[in-house]
């Protein structure tokens, strides 16, 4: 039976033109099956009309052609089903996919479109030169794999042929990286965050040595030989060898002494230390030491017992080699300990860093390795020993090498040897000094070891991506952003509530699209306890001005568009200084954003919401509390109950308005309460914190001693150089206070309350003088630095 030709034709066409060779034949097979059916059927009823069938020869034929068609078609027709149904995948239908193959070839990019593009960012060179765009499009109509310079503007411009068409490039750079081709987001894995630092594997210092009858004085602190002077039968204790910039987690079983000291140099006896904590009754303690702490003692027994004990150390420092701008880490820290080595036998003895004589450093070292060291000035010693443990009259391992006219060594750790110490003066010169792995260095003279994010920031060198940057000193542009203390001429304390408005309104008039949003939460609640309506609470929105194109963003992201932070100051009115400080830092930021890369970073990426005065009835009298006589801190509902102030927990106007804001903003990703306080008799900080998130803690103690070196040197130089000007003040975590509140109420984890000094008479240093507001701006926008670098690093 023939197939008409017409029917042929589309089955050659569907073989040769339609994906995928099986479906293919299926689907030539059933058109041609149905050919053959219809031509079938055409006889049939032809014979039926010329009466050459009976009806049941009729029937006979019928079952006949159906039989047949089912031997010989069933099997493609099956086939059919299951290739047409692989072949469309995920679609409803064939078309369905075939169309989504096509739109995925339209993305595509040709072979020469992809040669130039690569070639426009690594190459940097154009492979052809014409005088006129014209000309390129005459003469390479289809494009080129090759980057196009086109000299008719000056400079000449770079183009490259991108979907179908010469695309302008930018100006021509020369045969380099194209300028901002590489910027700070491309490096977000090498930048040195919170993230980076690994608390997981931490070093166990513990080595099972004990020191035998030396403890610490309960009531002085001192490091001392003899018998515990509580009554105790034999002390116990140990000396450890530590470092700055790290942590170390201290355990030990049950027993009856727990005390530990850090040292500058290596402890005698009757030594006083730099840090003391004493708890007999506590068995754990995570250690912070201060800079320019060396050594560690603990005293775990007092009678003679040795409990099981731990002490690991957590680095919380980054190196330089892990970013990936050296290969080689200077081991040598820059700070040197005061052992001599002493001839013959090699034996260490502690030597008076006061007086000229003997140099080094002691460092652990790993069986196995081999170490370098190099000194890059000439001293009249050198001598290098191994020991088990670093202490007084130790004798060593191996005594190495004593020559006085080398300048670099090597050599390989051996087993039963954990530090080592090389001496590199006897008359007190400590030359620049590097020790390495891998080789000798020429150019490690000091350690590449840079802090954290949550250290080295105060002049604003942080972990964003964003680039931050800069001096925050050189942005005091107007002499009253220094001084406003009585003795100046606008003096603060004479300031009101209105004049706080009046800056942030100045703001809003000078930055409309930047100052975007003044909104009023409620009032201040009055002396009679009723609503006092000339009082108002406002809040000032201000960040990054925003249009369509910014905000949109697809539902799957996910990606935080920008940090939304809370700030309140003013909820004491005696507190008028930190008031102030925030908003030099706001007017800061928004004044000289252009100029400097920190403030434009934040201006850029994060939205603040403000009250400034959240008690404005006690801002006006230079009161603490309300004009209730109410504490408005302490007037939150969490724990009110034991040690809350006011008739009821919300009680107070300025609260509730307060609890509305948090409701609103639950959604925040930081708030910060700043305060301020007063002078107190033997107080000697200057700043003080506190959150219930202990990351909170751990990061301010961290940054306020890095604060502190720099404030001693520029703002407070009263100050000792071992003093911390800042703790950790664990007085608020049993009362209720606005920062516990958005933390445990309202679920923003990154709450914190910080506080500043608003006078320092013991250095004579009068109420809101500059020192302090200087030192009240630098802290919140340090603390701010950290708390952001949270989510950006």
């Amino acid at each position: 039976m023939a197939i008409p030709e017409r029917i042929e034709e589309l089955a050659h066409k569907v073989r040769t033109e339609i994906y995928g060779r099986d479906v293919r034949e299926a689907l030539a097979t059933s058109m041609e099956a149905t050919a053959e059916v219809a031509e079938w059927s055409r006889q049939v009823a032809q014979n039926i009309l010329d009466g050459k069938f009976d009806e049941g020869e009729l029937n006979t034929e019928i079952e006949r052609k159906l039989n047949d068609l089912e031997r010989r078609y069933a099997p493609d027709l099956g086939n059919l089903k299951n290739e047409v149904g692989n072949a469309r995948g995920k679609e409803q239908s064939l078309g369905g996919r075939l169309n989504l193959i096509d739109q995925d070839l339209a993305q595509r990019v040709t072979n020469t479109e992809f040669e130039s593009a690569i070639a426009a960012v690594v190459d940097g060179g154009p492979g052809i030169i014409k005088n006129t765009l014209a000309e390129l499009e005459a003469d390479y109509p289809n494009g080129a794999s090759a980057v196009a310079l086109v000299l008719e503007t000056d400079p000449a411009h770079i183009y490259v042929w991108i979907n179908d068409a010469w695309k302008d490039a930018g100006e021509y750079q020369g045969i380099e990286l194209k300028k901002r081709s590489v910027t700070s987001d491309k490096l977000v894995d090498r930048l040195v965050g919170y993230q980076h630092l690994n608390f997981s594997d931490g070093k166990e210092l513990f080595n099972g040595d004990w020191v035998i009858d030396y403890f610490i004085s309960a009531t002085d602190y001192k490091f001392k030989e003899g018998t515990d002077t509580n009554g105790g039968r034999g002390a116990i204790s140990i000396i450890v060898k530590i470092e700055p910039n790290k942590q170390y987690d201290i355990r030990k079983g049950e027993s009856n002494r727990f005390r530990i000291a850090t040292f500058r140099h290596y402890p005698v006896n009757d030594t006083a230390p730099l840090h003391a904590f004493i708890n007999d009754k506590e068995n754990q303690y995570m250690l912070t030491p201060a800079e320019n702490a060396n050594y560690l003692v603990i005293q775990v027994s007092g009678d003679s017992e040795t409990p099981s004990l731990s002490i690991r150390e957590y680095d919380l420092k980054v190196s330089i080699e892990t970013l990936g701008f050296t290969t080689r880490k200077n081991i040598f820290n820059g700070r040197f300990d005061y052992f001599s080595i002493f001839n013959p036998n090699g034996h260490l003895r502690t030597v008076n860093p006061n007086s000229p004589t003997a140099r080094g450093y002691a460092f652990p070292i790993t069986e196995g390795e081999t170490y370098y060291i190099r000194v890059f000035e000439q001293t009249q010693r050198f001598r290098l020993a191994t020991y088990k443990r670093i202490r007084e009259n130790e004798f060593p391992v191996r005594y190495i090498i004593d020559d006085d006219n080398l300048k670099e060594y090597s050599f390989t750790a051996n087993n039963g040897e954990t530090f080592a110490y090389i001496q590199v003066s006897g008359q007190s010169a400590e030359p620049d000094m590097a020790i390495t792995t891998g080789g000798y260095s020429d150019d490690s003279r000091t350690s590449p070891l840079i802090p954290s994010s949550l250290i080295d920031i105060t002049d604003f060198k942080t972990s964003l991506p964003i680039k931050l940057s800069g001096d925050f000193n050189t942005l005091y542009i107007s002499d009253e952003t220094k001084d406003v203390s009585g003795a100046s001429d606008n003096p603060l304390i004479n300031t009101v509530t209105d004049d706080v408005y009046g800056w942030y309104n100045d703001l809003m008039d000078d930055y409309p699209d930047i100052v975007t949003n003044k909104k009023r939460w409620g009032y201040a609640t009055a002396s009679d306890g009723t609503e006092d309506a000339s009082l108002p609470l406002y809040e000032y929105t201000i960040g990054v001005p925003r249009n369509s194109n910014m905000t949109e963003r697809h539902e799957d992201v996910g990606e935080t568009e920008f940090i939304t932070v809370l700030v309140t100051t003013g909820v004491h009115g005696t507190e008028k200084n930190t008031v102030w400080s925030l908003y030099n830092f706001m007017k800061q930021m928004l004044d000289h954003r252009k100029n400097n890369d920190f403030l434009a970073s934040i201006q850029a990426n994060v939205q603040f919401k403000i009250i400034p005065v959240v008690n404005p009835g006690g801002y006006n009298a230079n009161t603490y509390e309300n004009a209730r006589g109410v504490n408005i801190n302490t007037n939150f509902s969490d724990n009110w109950e034991n040690t809350g102030t006011g008739t009821s927990a919300y009680s107070e106007y300025e609260t509730q308005a307060i609890g509305r804001w948090f409701e609103e903003n639950k959604d925040a990703h930081v708030y910060i309460d700043y305060h301020a306080f007063g002078y107190s008799a033997g107080q000697n900080q200057v700043s003080y914190h506190y959150s219930h998130n202990k990351d909170l803690n751990n990061m301010y103690a961290s940054l306020i001693r890095r604060m502190s070196s720099s404030w001693k040197d520029r703002l407070f130089p009263d100050y000792g150089e071992n003093e911390s000007l800042g703790y950790n003040n664990p007085s608020f975590y049993d009362r209720p206070n606005a920062s516990r509140e958005a933390y445990r109420t309202y679920g923003i984890k990154n709450s914190g309350l910080i506080e500043m000094r608003y006078n320092l008479p013991e250095s004579g240093i009068a109420r809101y003088a500059r020192p302090l507001v200087e030192g009240g701006v630098e802290l919140f926008a340090n603390y701010l630095a950290n708390l952001i670098s949270r989510y950006y690093t």
